[in-house]
């Protein structure tokens, strides 16, 4: 493309500047067409190498073509471009830095995503070969953790931890490519907005409420309104945290993030892609996740290739004691956890649903199971919810979103009818 130029300059040059003796007009525009002959037939030439090229190599040929189509080619249909897993490529940073920083990956255990032909699908911690129990499986060095200083955050609560947190992130993520924790912040810079409800759209949050109704949440101050499920970061953090700082607002998408990828006072690149199963925890970590030094990841029994590494996120060793259920989960993570699931209907009944084996459910209850007039309303609840809430929200609520409130509504379901045959007929 670039000589057919070259050669379309030289022969206009050579028409106007190098033969005076031609003046007439008609016998510049004759050579005028003949130059556009020349260029028009090497450029012609030009794109079926091109094509041959895009479809027998991995050659990115799409700006050369580009420059074809703005010297003259009006439409060129390009064999369609693999999407590029931008994401995929920020894991493997983040994976090399963690190993240059003094971290260690088991020969058999990768950081992928769950279809690696899938650029959509999620990521986490596979095993690819043999594994066995006590082997260690990743070290995690102390140097890539985002931590709050250990004497600040002693004199912290709750709140106040997660919100010096994100600052934290927020300070690193405003150095830009002279942060200490550059591959750490440009995976943070590729998570989409929006993945917890709280950061939802508000028809999205609206129907997960009609969903959620009058069951409790529970944080860290008991059990509180249901409305918490989504406006926990106003309710929380609007005037304490994100305008505490008269100069800048702190964006509530770094709250998001201390929440969703944090350890309470802590941010540990690569920890947190390892997900959360209740019923499959096969890895622990030692010594403490907070340890400056760093902590390592152990497996709790032999594992094969296939095997996810599994933890849980609310009975961990450094939880301590967390009450928290299958809402709190989505709450925080954004996600309606695999069974088993727990629901904290209050202070009195503790419900647990888990599949029986025989492609149904069971449940059982800690304390007492809910009263038989409160077990049928809800069910009477979610059914209106059902029909009529839910089956016409497609136009109006993002895909992303009605699935997840599509899959907590049925987890409701599911437990509310699996615990009815144990409902008690008290309705105190």
């Amino acid at each position: 493309a670039f000589l057919s130029l070259l050669l379309h300059i030289i022969l206009h040059q050579f028409q106007y500047s190098s033969y005076p003796h031609i003046h007439k007009m008609k016998e510049r525009s004759n050579f005028r067409s003949i130059s556009n002959m020349v260029l028009v037939l090497m450029m012609a030439t030009n794109m079926f190498l091109i094509y041959n090229l895009a479809s027998t190599t991995n050659v990115d040929v799409e700006n050369a073509v580009g420059q074809a189509m703005r010297i003259g080619f009006t439409q060129i249909h390009l064999p369609p471009k693999k999407e590029e897993d931008v994401m995929g490529r920020r894991v493997k940073e983040l994976v090399e830095w963690s190993v240059f920083k003094g971290g260690y990956f088991h020969p058999n255990v990768e950081i992928r995503r769950f279809d690696p032909s899938d650029p959509k699908s999620f990521f986490g911690a596979f095993v690819n070969g043999p594994v066995a129990v006590n082997e260690t499986l990743i070290k995690i060095p102390g140097s890539i953790k985002l931590q709050l200083d250990e004497k600040k955050k002693s004199k912290l609560g709750y709140e106040s931890k997660v919100c010096e947190l994100a600052w934290l992130l927020k300070e690193e993520y405003d150095k830009g490519n002279v942060s200490d924790y550059l591959p750490y912040i440009n995976y943070v810079k590729e998570q989409s907005f929006g993945q917890i409800p709280a950061m939802w759209s508000p028809s999205g949050q609206h129907l997960l409420l009609r969903v959620q109704g009058d069951l409790f949440m529970v944080d860290d101050n008991g059990f509180v309104k249901p409305d918490r499920l989504v406006d926990w970061i106003d309710h929380y953090y609007e005037d304490k945290c994100l305008n505490s700082d008269a100069k800048e607002y702190l964006n509530p998408f770094f709250v998001a993030m201390a929440i969703q990828r944090g350890y309470d006072w802590a941010l540990i690149p690569i920890y947190d892609m390892l997900n959360s199963h209740e019923g499959k925890i096969n890895s622990i970590t030692r010594p403490s996740i907070y340890d400056k030094k760093g902590f390592g990841v152990y497996a709790l029994e032999d594992l094969d290739k296939g095997d996810e590494l599994f933890y849980s996120y609310y009975h961990c060793p450094d939880c301590g004691r967390v009450d928290w259920g299958t809402p709190e989960m989505l709450r925080d993570f954004g996600y309606v956890e695999q069974y088993p699931q727990t629901f904290y209907l209050d202070d009195k009944v503790i419900l647990y649903v888990d599949q029986d084996g025989q492609g149904g459910y069971k449940a059982w209850c800690k304390k007492k199971c809910p009263p038989k007039a409160f077990v049928k309303q809800q069910l009477e609840r979610l059914n209106k919810v059902s029909s009529v809430d839910i089956a016409t929200a497609k136009p109006y609520i993002p895909d992303k979103e009605l699935f997840v409130i599509r899959q907590y509504h049925q987890a409701l379901t599911t437990a509310f009818q699996a615990v009815l045959p144990h409902a008690t007929d008290d309705d105190s």
